[in-house]
């Protein structure tokens, strides 16, 4: 009595969704002979989970007895946001046959509304998956899994701090040998901080340095922090997702860095919509780097990432004929103009992902491992297709 195919099928070939939509699809089953089960039964589970350990050192004994000892603690919390199961044959209490051939068992599930977005991250994930068991008597259960992305609904156009331009200014004052040296700094300008998927940030930024030494380079980073938290305790990782440099500036002399652009990659929004135990937050780092023995001059400025972009900046959305299949518009009923977005791997998985530092937060060492093993799911996150903005003056 073989099993020629156990599969889970979605009607969505993105299998990319928003809150409040729909999951439809079925399981497939094809069989050689008939086969007697106790039951198909067919889950839905969403899920935040979040897993590290920390070596910590405590002493034991006492007087001369006394030592030190390093003890490896593990921090591992979890949250489910929904797990709903039915039978799609049988009930799991009375054998129920399915024939020989090709079975096809439709499944339908609403996804609540507030959901996070989908994540993969060093030390925890948001996950969502359809499983479906064939459960049978004294032998073991066959059973398939089948994953899929939610996009959370981050509306720019709710966020207040989203429309509001920033601004980074730093200056330094260095030495040379015994002798004061003339400042160095930049200014920094956004015209606002909230963007999504697929958008430009328009690079304005004076650089001065009115010092003795070389400023060797300037570099602008996208960068993604994400915390977990587990036990009271907290643990943090940072990814540089890609960057744009600049030559240096000499001295005495001022830079203006106009016309350069750095593009939103495919990342979940800030915060990831809603979930309490990963925080996702964005920055856009500017350094320069100073020739001999001083320190860079560093500074963040943090920016928001949405999944529904700004209301008046639809029209510079332009479809994507190279773009994943999008079924739908997001569920908006305030913004039925809006062009449907693309769905895109999330960029920081697969053989042509940028290079890329992620730093641990305690021991400050890189970490190797950017997706835990044994995730194979790579996400699909809403982005936009955007009009490349004029240059610099037009």
């Amino acid at each position: 009595m073989g099993l020629d195919q156990f599969t889970i099928e979605f009607d969505n070939p993105t299998k990319s969704y928003f809150p409040g939509q729909n999951v439809t699809g079925k399981v497939v089953v094809v069989c050689s002979s008939s086969k007697n089960v106790q039951g198909l039964r067919i889950k839905f589970e969403g899920k935040a989970s979040v897993h590290w350990t920390e070596e910590e050192k405590e002493t034991v004994g006492s007087g001369n007895d006394r030592e030190e000892r390093t003890t490896t603690r593990v921090y591992e919390d979890s949250d489910t946001f929904f797990d709903y199961k039915f039978f799609a044959a049988g009930d799991d209490r009375n054998d129920v046959t399915i024939p020989a051939g090709r079975n096809e068992y439709p499944f339908q599930f609403a996804l609540p509304q507030g959901l996070p977005s989908s994540f993969i991250g060093a030390y925890g994930k948001v996950s969502y998956e359809v499983n479906a068991v064939m459960k049978r008597s004294w032998k073991f259960d066959h059973e398939v899994k089948n994953q899929f992305t939610v996009n959370a609904l981050a509306d720019l156009n709710n966020d207040a701090g989203a429309a509001q331009p920033g601004e980074l200014k730093k200056t330094k004052n260095l030495c040379c040998l015994c002798c004061a040296s003339g400042p160095i700094g930049y200014v920094f300008k956004i015209s606002r901080k909230g963007y999504v998927p697929g958008e430009f940030v328009q690079i304005e930024c004076e650089l001065q340095n009115n010092s003795s030494r070389n400023v060797t380079g300037v570099t602008l980073a996208f960068v993604q922090t994400s915390t977990y938290y587990a036990k009271g305790k907290s643990k943090v990782a940072t990814k540089n997702l890609s960057e744009v440099k600049r030559p240096g500036v000499e001295p005495g002399d001022t830079d203006i860095w106009r016309g350069d652009i750095l593009q939103i990659p495919s990342v979940p929004p800030t915060k990831l919509g809603n979930c309490h135990l990963i925080d996702v937050q964005y920055q856009l780092n500017l350094e320069m780097a100073i020739s001999g023995p001083a320190l860079n001059l560093k500074g963040s400025l943090p920016i928001i990432v949405g999944t529904i972009p700004f209301r008046n900046n639809f029209l510079e959305l332009m479809p994507q004929n190279n773009g994943t299949f999008a079924p739908s518009a997001p569920p908006v009923a305030a913004y039925p103009d809006m062009p449907p977005p693309n769905y895109k791997d999330a960029m920081y998985f697969g053989p042509d992902k940028p290079q890329q530092t992620i730093v641990d937060d305690i021991t400050n060492k890189v970490i190797d491992q950017i997706v835990p093993k044994g995730e194979e799911y790579i996400p699909k996150y809403v982005t936009y297709g955007w009009n490349l903005p004029p240059p610099s003056g037009q």
